[in-house]
């Protein structure tokens, strides 16, 4: 993904669209001057129209790129290798139509004019899917889209069209002989081809609508034959209605009328149509057969009626890119009693699977629709069931953030602890989705609370790495363990104290969930072995050092450069934290690796309070050496502290000092 730019897409988009406006002004020359009865003519026309289509259609798409949210591994390929693949076959189609001209008509090839149509077509209804499933912002949610039975069925019916399209030789039935009607000495002498673009072309040859699934159809008129008909032995009609069978069905005008009818709920209409002998399995707009327009529309009678009088309901197939058999259509579109209807009728099992092996209901998850997951899971549908990925559809609720839908899954006996098929366990993707909600879902439904993320840390590891405080709390108030070590082995309660990017409030009420939950007070960084009260001293935040030492931590502990806690807060000028650790049990005399006692520290920055704080719980002047620091205080001129200390000028004892219990 790293590696992947839209802008080579973009380029290809472009280019197609170029393709077209030029053969479509092309096209509109030629038919200008044509004979309008003329069946070759047509067919350009049809062509031409086709092309215009699929331009519009590849516009459409490249603004879909533009707007993506995510593009996956997956769709990229597909994207790059299909708009490669219809703008090479642009390209060619281009090409060969700026070849035609009027006297030449006559020779076109009516087996490649079909092929590139059919093509063409199956380009714009692949196109227009991928277009719906770049919306889709997740990449998971994109893959198990383009898994669907819908989109495999159309990239096979683009992948066998351009590959039919491609072993046509050219436009031309003989090249010589179209060569032949034009002599380069009269070529020259012909009229020039007139260029008004706003002359409107010829209307395409009618279409007959198929049905994919049902034998009968209707049949497709046969052309009436040119001058040139029966000399090629080929007729346009059945070429197109053999493609169309395995393309994407067209509307249906009589269907048009049952689906409306359908939509309105008009019984007495959708009787009367169908003893007409109307295709009741046929597609109107949109590609909804009248069953399915009764799912849209919830029409449970409509529906009621088309299921007594033979609808198709046990086959695949749908629009907007839902490739399920109609009960599960309505499933997902919550009308329930219609799915009830189907399902009452026989032949359909809520636990049935796409032609990829995945279970429909992974799709009514991704409908969120709680009635008809329910239906299915009353059924005998599987709460546990996968997607063709391996992803459970626990946790494909949970990345559609919804808890309702969580809620009935491990109702319905979800297990819960189910890990994603990343690997990381659900709460894990609860919480990389920032769902407090749902994280509390999952942890009252029993998720481990110590589930690990992908990269093997626990989850309140990652939310303290990522300062998501709130997540943090939340999984500590149900009981993750607060001793825990990153991915780097520091402990997480050494991380947040260490943390400057944590405010003092909220590093303190962290560190005392972390205590309560099972993390150790005497915790030390890996590199440096300096105790986490060292680093609290540091922090400038004394009720960090109060809750630590009120937990046990050690006062006598040294770094791995022999200082005391004691001495760092000497060292430092924390009174408060000085006064703490001593109250704590601090040895006042406790000296670091050069022997240095906390006072001589405290004199030599002649802090005459911690001096003071020092001597009162029991510092012992001769320990620090009561000449040598007398000498000192001398040579600062500092009388004050010789007076604390209780030493001379002359290095003698003066007494104890004032205020000072001996």
């Amino acid at each position: 993904m790293d590696s992947f730019s839209p802008a080579s897409l973009y380029s290809l988009c472009s280019a197609m669209i170029q393709h077209a406006a030029s053969s479509t002004a092309e096209a509109q020359s030629i038919l200008q001057s044509a004979p309008q009865s003329n069946q070759v003519a047509s067919q350009i026309a049809a062509l031409s129209a086709s092309f215009h289509a699929a331009s519009v259609q590849v516009t459409h798409l490249e603004h879909a790129l533009q707007h993506a949210a995510a593009i996956s591994v997956p769709m990229q390929s597909l994207l790059t290798e299909n708009l490669t693949s219809c703008n090479s076959l642009a390209a060619r189609l281009h090409k060969q139509m700026m070849r035609l001209h009027r006297e030449n008509l006559k020779h076109v090839d009516a087996r490649f004019v079909a092929a590139h149509l059919a093509a063409l077509t199956a380009y714009q209804g692949l196109f227009q899917h991928l277009s719906q499933t770049l919306s889709i912002p997740q990449r998971d949610a994109q893959d198990s889209d383009l898994a669907g039975f819908s989109a495999q069925q159309l990239i096979q019916q683009a992948a066998s069209a351009s590959q039919a399209a491609s072993q046509t030789t050219g436009i031309l039935l003989d090249d010589k002989a179209a060569q032949g009607c034009c002599k380069p000495s009269t070529c020259s002498n012909l009229p020039h081809r007139p260029k008004n673009r706003d002359v409107p072309q010829d209307e395409p040859p009618p279409y007959a609508p198929t049905d994919p699934w049902s034998s009968d159809s209707h049949q497709v008129p046969t052309p009436p034959q040119t001058e040139a008909g029966p000399s090629s032995g080929f007729s346009l009609g059945r070429t197109l209605k053999a493609f169309e069978h395995s393309l994407m069905p067209k509307p249906d005008p009589f269907v048009n009328a049952l689906c409306q009818a359908v939509t309105s709920g008009d019984i007495q209409q959708v009787t009367g149509l169908l003893s007409q002998g109307i295709n009741i399995d046929g597609r109107g707009e949109g590609g909804k057969t009248p069953l399915q327009c009764a799912i849209v529309a919830n029409q449970q009678h409509a529906a009621d009626v088309l299921l007594s009088a033979g609808a198709n309901y046990t086959s695949a197939g749908g629009w907007g890119g839902h490739g399920m058999p109609p009960m599960f259509q309505a499933a997902a579109a919550g009308r329930v009693g219609i799915a009830k209807l189907i399902m009452a009728r026989g032949g359909v099992q809520a636990t049935e699977k796409s032609i990829a092996g995945q279970p429909y209901l992974v799709d009514v998850v991704g409908s969120n629709n709680l009635d008809g997951v329910r239906f299915l899971l009353d059924h005998g549908a599987s709460p546990n069931s996968s997607s063709i990925s391996g992803r459970r559809v626990l946790v494909q609720a949970v990345r559609q953030s919804n808890p309702a839908l969580v809620d009935l899954l491990i109702e319905y006996g979800a297990e819960v602890n189910t890990p994603d098929m990343t690997g990381s366990s659900i709460l894990a993707v609860a919480a990389d989705k920032e769902d407090l909600h749902m994280v509390r879902t999952l942890l009252d439904n029993g998720a481990d609370v110590d589930g690990t993320t992908v990269c093997g840390v626990s989850v309140l590891v990652d939310a303290i790495a990522r300062r998501r405080l709130d997540l943090a709390r939340v999984l500590l108030d149900y009981g993750a363990d607060g001793n825990m070590d990153d991915v780097l082995g520091r402990p997480i309660i050494l991380t947040v104290v260490k943390n400057p990017g944590i405010r003092p409030g909220d590093k303190v009420d962290l560190v005392r969930r972390l205590l309560e939950k099972g993390a150790s007070p005497n915790v030390k960084d890996t590199a440096w072995g300096t105790p986490a009260l060292c680093f609290a001293l540091e922090s400038g935040t004394p009720d960090l050092v109060r809750l630590l030492l009120e937990h046990g931590a050690d006062t006598d502990v040294v770094t791995s450069a022999g200082e005391p806690p004691l001495m760092c807060a000497v060292d430092k000028g924390k009174m408060a934290e000085a006064r703490m650790l001593l109250e704590h049990g601090a040895d006042a005399d406790g000296a670091n690796r050069q022997g240095k006692t906390p006072l001589m520290q405290a004199v030599v920055r002649q802090d005459v309070q911690l001096i003071k704080l020092l001597l009162e719980h029991g510092a012992n002047v001769q320990a620090a050496g009561a000449v040598g620091m007398a000498s000192f205080a001398g040579a600062l001129r500092r009388p004050d502290i010789l007076h604390l200390l209780g030493v001379g000028p002359g290095g003698t004892s003066a007494g104890a000092p004032p205020d000072y219990q001996t």
